[in-house]
């Protein structure tokens, strides 16, 4: 039988911050996965280690953590209504990604953080596969490290919809952004950051 969508709401009463620690959500049977919603209130932080949902509603703090070569992640899709901040773990090789055909859209006016050398990934994964889409509707993604359209040699990278915000803003340190970009909005640099952009398909806007 195919599993059927379920709805998580963060509680912390787990002992400690992991995503896939079920003592952490309402319902406690289980933890958010591919399917599912997973809201995250306000005054949370919770730790995303190799953590997807299908929708996410977060007020609180979301720390992706690890990447591929370690197992980690956090991976988008669907509607992120984030009204919080979504930030790397401490140190390096951290990761958020929109999966090769997945789109993910940010809303809710909060912010996406990046800190060098961790990364915002939009991949495509094959050559014959769907490069991934993400939407920016209202954050602001700030800080340093890359928003990469994550592809293969000679494949179509991650497709990149900056509709609010993208900005470098950590003193002396650079944000790359790379793949298929439109911009709607603001790409700028302030506070001391560097802004390169290295675009693997077409600039628009």
């Amino acid at each position: 039988t195919e599993a059927s969508a379920a709805f998580f709401t963060w509680t912390g009463l787990g002992g400690n911050s992991q995503w896939k620690n079920p003592a952490n959500w309402s319902p406690n049977t289980g933890f958010p996965q591919e399917l599912d919603t997973a809201s995250v209130p306000f005054g949370a932080v919770v730790t995303a280690f190799d953590a997807t949902a299908n929708q996410l509603a977060n007020a609180g703090t979301v720390v992706y953590s690890g990447y591929h070569g370690d197992g980690g992640g956090l991976f988008l899709q669907g509607t992120v209504s984030n009204s919080g901040l979504i930030r790397p773990d401490s140190g390096a090789f951290h990761f958020a990604y929109v999966r090769g055909g997945t789109a993910a859209t940010l809303t809710g006016g909060g912010t996406l953080a990046i800190t060098s050398p961790n990364a915002l990934a939009v991949q495509n994964a094959s050559v014959t596969g769907t490069p991934a889409v993400l939407t920016n509707s209202d954050n602001a993604i700030r800080g340093s490290g890359s928003i990469d359209g994550l592809a293969p040699a000679g494949v179509a990278k991650g497709r990149i919809i900056n509709n609010s915000l993208i900005v470098a803003d950590r003193p002396g340190e650079t944000l790359f952004v790379s793949g298929a970009v439109t911009n709607n909005g603001v790409l700028r640099a302030q506070s001391g950051g560097i802004y390169q952009i290295y675009v693997n398909g077409p600039l628009i806007g």
